[in-house]
């Protein structure tokens, strides 16, 4: 209140998991949290007018402002708390807003109510705290998008040694990528931590390029990177996003593969299924298995790796009064030449009559949301799918929005 009385103005970090102007943590590490107050001083000649106040408790529940953090620029962008050192100490990362399009970053220690920055860089496009090379505390690493001309896009790796924390090493990202999408943070195989960054291709702007990060014999290194400048093996389209599709902790990357048509069956043009891969430290792919991604609908389906190579979809969709159907139906053709046979139909049903539609006849409920209801059936076919209603309700799934807030 007194800072405020002063002239100060509360100008909480604007993204990122910390956005509130006061912000509780524990710095070092005695179990009583700091208060940390998030300021911009807009009197006329502050210097640095970005300000972040650290307050420790007192004996009687009171606080008093032990140091203060100055940046310059229009804002906070976002703020970090984390182990960079080999101390219980929780270090500072800010990113500070010089502009709309820049951002410089700062890292902070804080010992005896002094705050000692320990990394400046004067800008950065993204940053990641985490723990890279398995040794309990974080690493930082921060992206620089760039164009050819400027040196093209890179990573810099930061870990803390001899006392300090250190630049350990730049390796570069992919050509083509010319902004970052999505950025996520898991496993490889054996379980080695690693980044996805993911970007759009200047050539191609509707498809993502995904660079794998990960630290081998002690310095980051693009495990993906193939022909000395993309990491062709991850080129795909935008609408699916990386995901642990088979739930066994390591994170998969989807390429479309797409299904043949046939003039014999109706609106049958255009579909794929996607192929998830997952890597290994040494940069080598892994298949895990197929997907059917309805993106109109909102479901996925886990195919058999049997059915690829001899599957056909096609659309139909019904409005029956109170209730619209749209499906995919599933055909099974054994080579080129043969006639497709339907075999499986997968049913969304919206409107008031929907429950009722998903189990007419020979249909199976499979999940219900607030507005439909998607329902199974299987077809007489000669062909033996080696699926039924039972194991085929496990494969079908809901397509959700995955939050992140790196």
């Amino acid at each position: 209140d007194a800072l405020v009385a002063q002239g100060y103005e509360y100008s909480a970090p604007m993204s990122g998991a910390n956005t509130q102007s006061v912000q509780m943590q524990d710095l070092d590490g005695d179990g009583v949290d700091e208060a940390l107050a998030f300021f911009r001083d807009s009197s006329s000649g502050a210097k640095h007018p970005m300000k972040i106040c650290i307050f420790r408790a007192g004996g009687e529940g009171d606080f008093s402002l032990a140091t203060t953090i100055e940046g310059d620029g229009e804002g906070i962008n976002s703020v970090v708390y984390c182990q960079l050192n080999d101390t219980p100490m929780q270090e500072i990362v800010v990113g500070w807003r010089v502009s709309s399009a820049i951002y410089a970053l700062s890292a902070y220690s804080i010992e005896q109510d002094v705050a000692t920055e320990i990394i400046s860089a004067p800008s950065y496009t993204r940053y990641f705290t985490r723990d890279l090379d398995q040794d309990n505390q974080a690493e930082l690493v921060l992206i620089q998008v760039a164009s050819q001309e400027d040196g093209g896009s890179s990573a810099t790796y930061y870990d803390w040694s001899d006392d300090t924390m250190m630049s350990i090493n730049t390796t570069r990202l992919s050509t083509s990528m010319t902004s970052v999408d999505s950025t996520k943070y898991g496993c490889l195989q054996s379980g080695y931590p690693a980044l996805y960054i993911s970007g759009y291709r200047q050539d191609s702007p509707t498809q993502l390029i995904t660079d794998i990060l990960a630290v081998r014999d002690g310095a980051l290194t693009n495990i993906t990177i193939s022909d000395g400048m993309d990491s062709t093996s991850t080129i795909r389209s935008s609408s699916v996003d990386i995901k642990d599709i088979n739930n066994d902790s390591v994170l998969e990357i989807p390429i479309p593969t797409p299904l043949p048509s046939n003039s014999a069956v109706e609106n049958s043009e255009n579909f794929s299924l996607l192929q998830w891969e997952q890597y290994s430290l040494d940069g080598a792919r892994h298949f895990v298995g197929y997907t059917y991604h309805n993106l109109a609908d909102g479901w996925y389906f886990d195919l058999p790796d049997e059915w690829y190579g001899h599957i056909i979809l096609a659309r139909s969709d019904i409005s029956l009064g109170a209730t619209v159907e749209r499906s995919i139906v599933f055909y099974h053709q054994t080579s080129p030449t043969d006639q497709p046979e339907p075999f499986m139909a997968i049913y969304k049903n919206t409107g008031s009559n929907r429950l009722n539609r998903a189990e007419i006849g020979q249909r199976k409920l499979l999940k219900t949301d607030a507005d439909a209801a998607y329902s199974l059936e299987f077809f007489d076919s000669s062909w033996e799918c080696s699926m039924d209603y039972v194991s085929a309700a496990p494969r079908f799934h809901l397509i959700l929005t995955d939050w992140s807030t790196d």
